[in-house]
C-alpha cells in the first residue's frame, strides 16, 4: 500500500495534462465528469493543486475548488459559509487533501463534517499526500473515512474498517 506523494504528481504532470488536453481535444463531455469538491488548506502551492486536478482529470473527473470561484466573496464570511455549502451539496463526491499543512486548517473539519452530513460516508474519503520519505499523519477524525490508497499499482478507495482491498477509485468516483 502507499499513498500519493508530492513527487508522483511531479512525475506525472506532463502526462496528466496531455491526457486531460486528448480528453478535450476529443470532447469528453463535461457533464459526464464526476464533480469532486477538494477540500484543502489554502496555503498549498497553487502548482501542487494544479497537480492534484490534472490527476483527477486523467479520471474523468473535475474539481471544484473554492478559491477558483469567481462567486466567492474576496473576504471570509457567512456568505462564504453557505456558498461552501451549496457546492458541497452540488457534487458528487468530496475529497479532503490530507497535507501536513491541512491539519492547521480550520475549515477542513467544518468542510468535511457537513459532508458527512449532507453525501453520506460512502460518498467522502481521505487523500493523504505526502512525500516519499514520511509517513502520513492524521487527524482522529480521519479514521472514520475511507483513504485513497495505491495498492498493486491501482488506485482504491479503501473503507476505514480495512476488511476489503476497497472499490477502484475510478469505479467509486462514479457511483
Amino acid at each position: 500500500m502507499s499513498f500519493l506523494t508530492y513527487e508522483f504528481l511531479q512525475q506525472n504532470k506532463e502526462h496528466f495534462l496531455v491526457h486531460s488536453r486528448i480528453n478535450e481535444i476529443n470532447n469528453v463531455n463535461y457533464s459526464k465528469r464526476v464533480k469532486v469538491f477538494l477540500s484543502h488548506k489554502h496555503e498549498e502551492p497553487i502548482e501542487l493543486i494544479n497537480q492534484v486536478k490534472g490527476f483527477f482529470r486523467f479520471l474523468n473527473a473535475d474539481l471544484y475548488i473554492d478559491w477558483l470561484d469567481n462567486n466567492m466573496p474576496e473576504i471570509t464570511n457567512e456568505d462564504t459559509a453557505n456558498k461552501l455549502k451549496q457546492k458541497i451539496t452540488e457534487t458528487d463526491k468530496f475529497i479532503v487533501l490530507a497535507t501536513p499543512k491541512s491539519i492547521s486548517s480550520i475549515w477542513i473539519p467544518w468542510e468535511i463534517g457537513l459532508a458527512d452530513q449532507l453525501k453520506g460516508l460512502d460518498n467522502v474519503a481521505i487523500l493523504p499526500l505526502i512525500h516519499e520519505s514520511d509517513n502520513w499523519e492524521r487527524r482522529e477524525y480521519y479514521k472514520i473515512y475511507s483513504k485513497i490508497e495505491q495498492i498493486s499499482g491501482e488506485w482504491r478507495v479503501i473503507p476505514p474498517q480495512r476488511n476489503y482491498t476497497g472499490t477502484n477509485l475510478l469505479k467509486w468516483l462514479n457511483n
